[in-house]
């Protein structure tokens, strides 16, 4: 599942041609809905044809595709059946992202729980109860995609009508968004490709293990995603309207709030990993525990980076994040190579940490030549300082009180600190 979905994303972003940045980068502003809908549905339906070329691909080449990823042809079907993820994931971010962009955030939010949760509460059932399986993994998927991406298309018609599509308009959606699109999948290359580098060299059990200790300590990219949702499309407005000032400051604090929650995380997680995971997984999967530090401090380089981007996509300067992302995804898979046979999962989480570095200090040094942001060094000392005596005391105190216990100490203690460093 780790090697599907992993492929799922992929082609998802290849079918989504970077089309939904586009989006909120010219409709922030807008207001008529006859301009919005014919905006939207040219993008819907273009995602939509192209997602389905990829599914038709896939069909042809899926014993191929079945014998990359598992080392045999037996799961082509199963590769078949998961590409229809492919237009439904696509077409569920278009869709999602129209909310974003006009604030609509219980709508939403509702689609978004309903995608997460319904997949794990499918996914128990057809899983656990049934017995269905990897494929009730992929059957639950499809199923918690396909309900919001129908219920939020209704909300959508109804709020601004059905529009035929218009490819003239879209031509100037695609000039904006093709530097993005090789961003998108050079991206993925930072985040996703070690998955098929460590089941290359080291066979898809360690790739399971090696996900499951990723998603935990990825788990801190979390808080940069209700910023982000709201980030871009206000950075947007203020800037069609000149409003320099506000831009700086709507990112300078986006930075000290991000910083704020992630880094006392980091230390949290880094204390109680190996606790985590044996509660969540098994036993065995407890060789993972030091890949969970590694990948939360490249969630914290990740969440900044994707803080200070916008400022050259407001310029709709994107080459500067397609090259940022290419010397990222580089680096990424030289490490790789070299690490992984060495050290295992941890070269991999080491060269996503370096990865993520590179491409946050790069990221800052390009936007301070487009717009001067403040970063508050004394705060984030104090947020620093905090977060290592909090995870100080919970690591002395780790053996005498269960995980729960260690969690609300963790929070309770950093919150302490911060009023006592007055930050």
């Amino acid at each position: 599942w780790a090697q599907l979905s992993v492929t799922v994303y992929l082609l998802s972003i290849l079918a989504g041609m970077a089309l939904t940045t586009a989006f909120v980068r010219f409709f922030s502003s807008k207001t008529d809905k006859k301009e919005i809908s014919k905006g939207f549905f040219s993008i819907f339906f273009f995602v939509a044809i192209l997602s389905l070329v990829i599914i038709s691909t896939l069909f042809v080449f899926s014993g191929s595709i079945s014998l990359f990823l598992f080392k045999t042809s037996i799961y082509s079907t199963l590769v078949q059946i998961t590409s229809f993820l492919i237009v439904l994931n696509a077409l569920y971010l278009v869709v999602t992202f129209y909310f974003r962009i006009y604030r609509q955030m219980l709508v939403y939010t509702g689609l978004t729980v309903f995608a997460s949760v319904g997949q794990f509460v499918f996914t128990i059932f057809l899983l656990v109860f049934f017995g269905y399986g990897i494929l009730g993994v992929v059957i639950s998927s499809l199923i918690s995609y396909f309900v919001p991406l129908v219920l939020g298309l209704g909300i959508i018609i109804k709020q601004v009508g059905f529009s035929l599509p218009s490819f003239s308009d879209l031509q100037k959606y695609l000039r904006f968004s093709l530097p993005l699109a090789p961003s998108s999948l050079t991206k993925w290359i930072t985040d996703s490709s070690d998955r098929y580098i460590v089941g290359f060299i080291l066979g898809t059990v360690t790739v399971g293990v090696y996900s499951a200790a990723y998603t935990i300590g990825n788990l801190v990219y979390i808080f940069v995603m209700p910023l982000q949702i709201i980030l871009f499309p206000q950075l947007s407005i203020l800037f069609d309207r000149g409003e320099l000032g506000e831009v700086k400051t709507y990112i300078s604090y986006s930075l000290k709030f991000f910083l704020l929650i992630s880094v006392p995380s980091v230390i949290g997680l880094a204390v109680i990993s190996k606790q985590l995971l044996i509660l969540l997984t098994t036993i065995q999967f407890t060789n993972g525990s030091m890949v969970i530090p590694l990948v939360a401090v490249s969630a914290v380089f990740a969440g900044i980076f994707q803080i200070i981007i916008n400022i050259p996509i407001l310029y709709k300067k994107t080459k500067y994040n397609f090259w940022i992302q290419v010397l990222s995804a580089l680096l990424n898979i030289v490490l790789n190579f070299i690490l992984i046979p060495f050290i295992g999962i941890i070269g991999a989480a080491i060269a996503t940490l370096f990865a993520y570095f590179l491409m946050s200090v790069t990221a800052y040094i390009i936007s301070k030549k487009f717009m001067q942001f403040k970063i508050d060094i004394v705060f984030t000392s104090k947020i620093i300082l905090s977060s290592i005596l909090m995870g100080l005391i919970i690591f002395l105190l780790r053996e005498k009180i269960n995980l729960i216990f260690q969690v609300l100490l963790e929070i309770i203690t950093y919150f302490v600190f911060c009023y006592v460093f007055k930050i």
